[in-house]
């Protein structure tokens, strides 16, 4: 019996502290903890960035070195992983924002379009970057393919595609 409840004897529990557990990475989740369990080594990925690589480590080509991450949590897991949105804007948000490491938080841009090339949002990014970098006409470049995007894209409504448009205008 486990905090009055009777526990079947097929039924296996574990517990474990998670020590830079936050809302990104919340194992109190409504389903079997074997989900997290298989896949805490791409949940993990921000963690070990966030608290571990960005602190202590240097290196020429994060960008490079985060897919290695990927690559080594897909191998873990036995499965091919993609980044996700929320890898994406942390790390281009941190260099970029945090150390105004422009061509870095490009690069993190860049490698989400390779995934999320018709998310409006990454296009956001990637010309907030670039015309901080003060390069106005590629700036206007990727403004020129999101509008493109946005336009050629059969599921939004015309209120839609004129809401993302009006945004990228502003």
């Amino acid at each position: 019996m486990l905090f009055g409840v009777t526990i079947l004897e097929n039924v296996f529990l574990h517990f474990r502290v998670e020590p830079h557990a936050n809302h990104m990475t919340n194992y109190w989740m409504s389903f079997p903890y074997i989900f997290t369990d298989i896949f805490s080594e791409y949940n993990d990925i921000l963690d070990r960035w966030f608290y571990e690589k960005l602190e202590k480590e240097s290196w020429d080509d994060p960008v490079t070195e985060f897919r290695s991450d990927l690559q080594k949590a897909g191998f873990k897991t036995g499965s091919h992983v993609n980044p996700g949105l929320t890898h994406i804007f942390s790390l281009a948000g941190h260099f970029g924002y945090k150390y105004q490491d422009y061509q870095t938080a490009i690069q993190f841009i860049k490698l989400g379009l390779e995934y999320y090339s018709d998310y409006p949002d990454i296009y956001a990014e990637l010309i907030e970057f670039t015309r901080l970098m003060k390069d106005d006409n590629k700036a206007e470049e990727y403004l020129s393919i999101i509008r493109k995007k946005i336009n050629d894209n059969d599921h939004l409504t015309a209120a839609e595609k004129q809401n993302y448009l009006d945004g990228f205008n502003e």
